[in-house]
């Protein structure tokens, strides 16, 4: 499914909590293809690829974690989801701490994995 020009893809018909799952930098949704089947069968789970991974194209301007954040939410929108847990890896785990500052009505749980609140300068090109 493609929301707000990101690529997004769901699995899972469990009726647990919907949890949405950010992959790092460099990576796209399929890193998470072994998690998501674990969860599949009793969670709705969200995988995204962030602008500029996989099937996301690296658009114009709006590269900033508030928009990658809203990106976020605008895809739980689109799938119906109120709130969601959040599974962030090194980038997914920056965008998650922006999604919960900006959105922390959408958010039920916060798992940050290899992450840190910003990048260097020398990580940013």
């Amino acid at each position: 499914m493609t929301t707000h020009n990101v690529f997004s893809v769901t699995a899972g018909a469990g009726t647990g909590s919907p949890v949405i799952i950010v992959h790092g930098l460099g990576l796209d949704h399929s890193s998470w293809d072994a998690l998501s089947a674990t969860l599949a069968p009793t969670r709705q789970v969200v995988r995204i690829d962030v602008r500029g991974h996989g099937r996301t194209p690296l658009l114009g301007a709006g590269h900033a974690l508030d928009d990658l954040a809203d990106d976020v939410a605008n895809v739980l929108t689109s799938y119906g989801i109120a709130k969601a847990d959040f599974v962030g890896l090194s980038m997914g785990g920056m965008i998650g701490q922006h999604f919960a500052l900006r959105h922390p009505e959408r958010l039920n749980r916060l798992v940050l994995t290899c992450t840190a609140s910003a990048y260097g300068p020398e990580a940013q090109p």
